[in-house]
This record gives C-alpha cells, sequence and structure tokens, in this order.
C-alpha cells in the first residue's frame, strides 16, 4: 500500500495546530481549569469572582475535508502506458485508505467516474468508492473544463490532491489558484502550492 510519511504529515499539519491552539472549534462554555491548561484560556472576570481559575472551552475543530481529484487529461493525447494508470490506482487507492484511517473526511471525484463526487464518509460510500476504484477505466480527455469546474467549487478550509498518470509537465499548470493547499501528484513527482495570502484593505483615515 502506498505511503507517503511527507505527504500524510503536511496533510495533517493544520490538525495538530488546532489541536495545540485549543481555540480554533465554536464556543462551548466555561469550565474549572486543570493540570495542562493554557494559561491564555483563563477567563479571568469569573476567575476573580469564583476565586478559582475558569478556563474558556472551545469545540475541537474538525478535520479539514480533502478533495482527492484524479484526471488523464493530456492536450497533446499522447498514449500513456497501461500500467501507469494501475500504478497511479494503486495510489489513488492507498491515499483514500490513509486519509481514512486517520479520520479525515474525503470526497473522491475522478475523471474515469465522470467527474461524479464520492463521499466516503461511512462505511458503505467508502466500500462504492474502492468498487468504482477496482472496476476503474481509463478516461483521456485533452480538455481542461471539467476539471477547472471541479477545483473552483472548493471550499476555503478544505484541502485538494490532484493525481493524473499524465506527467504534471503536462497540466500543473493548468491548476487555478485556490483558497487552500493543493498538492499536485503523478506517479513520480509532487507540487504543492500555497494560496495566495490577499493583502487586507486599509482602514480609511479619519
Amino acid at each position: 500500500m502506498f505511503e507517503d510519511p511527507n505527504l500524510m504529515t503536511l496533510l495533517e499539519a493544520n490538525e495538530a495546530e488546532s489541536t495545540l491552539t485549543d481555540w480554533d472549534g465554536d464556543f462551548h462554555g466555561l469550565r474549572e481549569f486543570q493540570s495542562g491548561d493554557r494559561v491564555k484560556l483563563i477567563h479571568w472576570p469569573t476567575s476573580a469572582r469564583s476565586r478559582h481559575f475558569v478556563v474558556r472551552q472551545f469545540d475541537r475543530r474538525r478535520p479539514s475535508r480533502v478533495s482527492l481529484v484524479f484526471h488523464s487529461i493530456r492536450p497533446d493525447s499522447k498514449p500513456q502506458p497501461a500500467d501507469v494508470f494501475e500504478s497511479a490506482l494503486e495510489l489513488l487507492c492507498g491515499m483514500l485508505l490513509q486519509l481514512q484511517e486517520r479520520g479525515i473526511p474525503v470526497d473522491l471525484i475522478a475523471s474515469f467516474n465522470e467527474w461524479q463526487k464520492l463521499p466516503t464518509d461511512s462505511p458503505e460510500h467508502l466500500d462504492a468508492a474502492l468498487l468504482t476504484l477496482a472496476t476503474a477505466k481509463r478516461k483521456a480527455e485533452r480538455n481542461f473544463d471539467s476539471l477547472h469546474q471541479v477545483l473552483i467549487g472548493t471550499e476555503e478550509g478544505s484541502r485538494v490532491i490532484i493525481l493524473s498518470d499524465v506527467p504534471l509537465k503536462e497540466w500543473k499548470g493548468e491548476v487555478p489558484e485556490l483558497p487552500c493547499v493543493s498538492i499536485c501528484l503523478s506517479i513520480a513527482e509532487i507540487y504543492i502550492r500555497q494560496p495566495r495570502i490577499r493583502p487586507k484593505a486599509a482602514a480609511p483615515i479619519a
């Protein structure tokens, strides 16, 4: 089964961050201070009134959803060896299972499945996605319109992994700017694109 520790570390980075900060989720209420709580979470007015430390409690943020996207788009229509497609499917399957094992919600979207979104949030949905992978037939395309439509619909805060059996140089330039991290993969290459940080508008001068 495919496993790339560096890739999986990257995918889980923001989950680890949110766990450390303790306040990325929704406000849940107040509770008594416990050993290991962060001092910055202490609610000082309530602590002063009750004469013991009280901290703010937040729900832990759920892991960011991942869109796992596969395509076989090549504008020059140059044929690809059949074993490359099979290797890409094996990679795709391994990634899907590992994300599931880590509790990260995944949507599978593939050109060989007419770009339909397959959620994998339940055992039944996961089995259906794995069956789709097991019976997949390569669908060669020359036009990037369908891929663009899928990617542009990505929500801020989610993450996108784009995998192809076509070399990265043939398509990575077609990936639009997204409001989230996008990871582009072929069988032997990886390219990571961070979202552009837009400067905040300057406050008006009084």
